[in-house]
């Protein structure tokens, strides 16, 4: 879960035609397209990212196996932060 969500601030942002949109690394959005849209992504792994983007991959692995095999033992979020 997200144990601070009530804590989070939030902005609600309107683009037009042509806009770009930046959303920094680790920041969490949802988008609603009013009308049919196209979307571009990049996700960024950059020297402020590296380790965040290093755990997540390792625990999205994990997880992964762990449901296509039933083998490994899927660790917990926290286990993940101390490796």
């Amino acid at each position: 879960g997200f144990p601070h969500a009530k804590e989070a601030k939030w902005r609600e942002i309107t683009t037009g035609r042509g806009d770009v949109m930046f959303v920094p690394t680790g920041w969490y959005h949802q988008v609603w397209n009013d009308e049919d849209a196209l979307s571009i992504n990049q996700n960024w792994g950059n020297g402020a990212s590296i380790l965040w983007t290093a755990v997540t991959l390792r625990r999205d692995l994990w997880r992964v196996q762990f449901l296509l095999t039933g083998e490994h033992t899927a660790p917990s979020d926290a286990d993940m932060q101390e490796s």
